[in-house]
């Protein structure tokens, strides 16, 4: 077809009933469904950036948008509506909306519900229904784990749990999401708000940003990942667009339209270009307003994709990879040497938020480095704060090392201040201690003073007779300044003023280290309340009955894998967390990094690391070339359809966290129920008492599936 474009000469009204007016529109070029322009002069409307016209001339100066274009024109866009459909301007899932199912304007009856996208009188497997609508629960924001449970702003559904998903660590203050490790007015706890001259730089306030993080707002960011300050603060990336080394990059096949990246070649809302809306009951079909999908695509909602490939409908429609995942063959795949937690692809290597491990968030001041989270060079982690264990007085060459007896901390050493001695346990001046004079125990006689370490009737030079004693005000930690000015603990006296030393602060008289210290957390006098604990420098309340605190995060030792009895206790790959040991299931053998059914495995047959050559199959711990009779075949293990966790009912059918097979059929223990598939005991559990997801107040027990 000829490029062409066509002038309207219409009425503004005529225009806002074709759907194609909006504020501003005058001389724009508009795309038509065949995708080409149309160039809406709407009476006495202006041009973009131009003057105003009159009747089907337009404005002048107005810009016209290129065909097939993928870019918006700024301040005048249409709304955008991604992962659903534009019906009568509003967004909406016509997979599961009652109002709009399958297409805009098709109405289910009212004792039906819309499943994938049809009226029917139940829902698919897999899906619940939630009034007339039939959602899946481990992804859905409005309906997450339970009906009406609804996750709060900037939170996604993940596994029927709702997360904070914009690379930040899952924690909510106020109802939002936050960073802990830049936002300045929660900068490494909730409502930890970082002084007019400070910065929030790796969770603590600190006076300027750590290496490799730029100012941005009071928050200290790494632009080269930030999707809200992608290249330099302020540039914020498309959503579902990435931040690539300081450049933001819409996933492959994919185009900004309107700030928000869309596919173009099957969304019905943007199809074949940004804004280009299909009628009610076509498909986007590659770029293409079409009556039905082409060969190899599947129709969900009203875009043809193909789940093969779709990173959006991976294997079905609606089952959405993790951020930063890609569909291969319709699995869900993260880049080589990343791993989906929380919904995102992340480097276990070097993630702040998931060091290791998922969910193992490093504490405030420490950076993740080959899995392991670590202070900077010359420090240790001492209470969940990074220590300088050279100078710190209450961990001096190592954590919970405390100096006492007026000692400081000197090159890791517990010491007396200015070459000071050690007398019956406590540090005094042998050049001016009457009492200790040139050596302990050795005292002056009356009337004499001690100078320079000898008993005489006179000080010397640059000295001063304090009670017999010979010294130097400005150095003195007995007498600083004035005879008779004692510096408190852990001060020493420098140009005749009492001073701590790094990273601790007078209070009183006396130097504390505000990041630690439960009686002064923070600032001077801020007691933390009993049971709490002082975390840099923020008063850190104790976990709920049942959990313990691991880095940032409350977990339950007694079923936690990844901190199993004790913090970082890691059971083997398939072990559940059972009383706070780590168990195989029942059957199965501790093979080191894995758990291994020795009958069926057929990597670790008969014993751990027996390996059965290719073609055979591991049958009742024999290497063999077919399974025994009541076993079968799934790959290269003979396995027990009735009872195997990981071939239950059929092959490769996985009873998840702590669900056992019977009879071919997923089930909890006998006395547990199956809470978002984990089997938990409602008469016991504060996360689930007496019924799932019921949560039990902070200081609370569930007993008898009580909270009291």
């Amino acid at each position: 077809m000829n490029a062409r474009r066509i002038l309207i000469v219409t009425s503004a009204p005529f225009l806002m009933l074709a759907g194609f007016l909006h504020s501003g529109c005058g001389g724009r070029s508009i795309e038509t469904l065949e995708g080409e322009p149309i160039l809406a002069g709407g009476s006495g409307g202006s041009g973009i950036g131009g003057t105003a016209g009159s009747g089907a001339v337009g404005g002048s100066g107005g810009s016209v948008l290129p065909d097939g274009s993928t870019k918006d024109v700024s301040g005048d866009s249409p709304p955008t509506c991604t992962n659903g459909q534009l019906c009568s301007g509003v967004c909406v899932d016509v997979m599961s909306d009652p109002n709009n199912c399958g297409m805009c304007g098709k109405h289910c009856g009212a004792s039906e519900a819309c499943s994938l996208g049809n009226c029917s009188s139940g829902c698919a497997p897999g899906l619940a229904k939630c009034g007339q609508s039939c959602v899946n629960l481990d992804n859905n924001p409005g309906n997450c784990g339970q009906c009406g449970n609804s996750c709060v702003s900037g939170q996604s559904c993940i596994s029927g749990q709702c997360y904070c998903t914009q690379g930040v660590k899952p924690i909510v203050c106020d109802g939002k999401c936050v960073d802990l490790a830049s936002d300045p007015n929660n900068c490494g706890g909730c409502n930890v708000v970082c002084g007019p001259s400070e910065v929030c730089s790796v969770g603590s306030c600190q006076s300027q940003c750590a290496a490799g993080l730029i100012l941005c707002n009071g928050a200290c960011i790494d632009v080269q990942s930030d999707t809200a300050n992608c290249g330099a603060c302020g540039l914020a990336c498309a959503k579902g667009a990435a931040c690539i080394a300081g450049v933001c990059e819409c996933p492959a096949g994919q185009g900004d339209c309107g700030g928000v990246c869309v596919d173009i070649v099957s969304d019905p809302n943007n199809c074949g270009a940004c804004f280009k809306l299909c009628t009610a009951g076509e498909v986007c079909t590659a770029g293409a307003c079409e009556l039905q999908c082409g060969t190899g695509l599947v129709q969900c909602g009203g875009a043809c994709v193909d789940t093969m490939s779709d990173a959006a409908n991976c294997g079905a429609c609606g089952t959405s990879c993790a951020t930063g995942a890609t569909c291969n063959a319709g699995v869900c795949s993260c880049p080589i040497l990343q791993t989906e937690c929380s919904g995102k692809c992340v480097d276990l290597a070097s993630d702040p938020n998931n060091c290791g491990t998922c969910a193992n968030p490093c504490p405030a001041g420490t950076s993740c480095q080959t899995g392991v989270c670590q202070c900077p060079a010359g420090e240790k982690l001492c209470n969940g704060v990074c220590t300088n264990t050279q100078t710190a007085n209450d961990n001096c060459g190592g954590c919970g090392v405390v100096c006492g007896g007026g000692k400081t901390c000197q090159a890791g050493v517990c010491a007396c201040y200015n070459n000071g001695t050690l007398c019956s346990g406590v540090c005094t001046e042998t050049q001016s201690d009457p009492n200790n004079c040139g050596g302990c125990g050795v005292k002056c006689a009356s009337g004499q003073v001690c100078s320079q370490g000898a008993c005489t009737t006179t000080c010397g030079a640059g000295t001063v007779n304090c009670n017999n004693a010979c010294v130097d005000l400005q150095t003195s930690p007995f007498d600083c300044g004035a005879c008779g000015t004692v510096c408190g603990t852990w001060a020493s006296c420098v140009a005749g003023v009492c001073t701590c030393g790094a990273g601790t602060t007078s209070c009183n008289g006396v130097c504390y280290n505000l990041q630690t210290n439960a009686q002064h957390c923070g600032t001077c006098q801020n007691h933390c309340q009993p049971g709490n604990q002082c975390v840099a420098g923020t008063c850190t309340a104790g976990c709920s009955a049942g959990l313990t605190k691991c880095g940032q995060v409350c977990v339950n030792l007694q079923t936690s894998v990844q901190n199993c009895g004790s913090c970082g206790n890691d059971c083997p790959n398939g072990a559940a967390c059972v009383g706070g040991s780590c168990v195989c299931p029942l059957g199965w053998t501790d093979c080191g990094q894995r758990c291994a059914n020795l009958q069926t495995d057929a990597q670790d047959c008969g014993t751990c690391g027996h390996h059965c050559q290719p073609g055979q199959v591991c049958s009742l711990g024999d290497c063999s070339i077919a399974c025994d009779s009541g076993l079968a075949k799934c790959g290269n293990q003979c396995v027990d359809l009735s009872s195997d966790k990981s071939n239950c009912g059929f092959c490769q059918q996985v009873c998840g966290g702590n669900l056992v097979c019977q009879n071919g059929q997923c089930a909890c223990p006998t006395g547990t129920t199956n809470c978002a598939g984990l089997c938990v005991d409602l008469t016991k559990s504060p996360q689930n008492c007496g019924a799932c997801g019921t949560m039990c107040a902070s200081g609370k027990t569930c007993v008898n599936g009580v909270c009291q």
